[in-house]
């Protein structure tokens, strides 16, 4: 293999997989969305050792949720896609990509 892709690491599995791994993992693909429980800790992991985070799933949440809480009609993006005349899939998109921001 030329190339390692990790799913849902959290920082102590990276650390795991860098002691005993030959191929560097290049990806860590994570589910992350507006609502998405605190990650920095899995971002500052990969960062530090150049693996690129990759969201995954950042339009449809958590496998069980409730019609209010979808990311792309539920309350809180309908809100804020109101007051900034955009769609809720356009807010939650957005988030991902200022998070990302954030991070460099």
């Amino acid at each position: 293999a030329r190339s390692l892709g990790i799913s849902h690491y959290c920082p102590q599995h990276i650390d795991d997989i860098l002691e005993i791994a030959t191929i560097k993992p290049s990806i860590n693909q994570v589910e992350y969305h507006v609502g998405s429980g605190d990650i920095d800790g899995v971002i500052s992991k990969c960062q530090q050792h150049n693996i690129t985070f990759m969201s995954f799933s950042p339009l449809c949440g958590p496998c069980q949720y409730q019609p209010k809480d979808s990311l792309i009609s539920g309350d809180l993006v309908t809100r804020i896609a109101k007051k900034h005349n955009v769609t809720g899939s356009q807010v939650s998109l957005r988030y991902i990509v200022q998070q990302a921001l954030q991070h460099e």
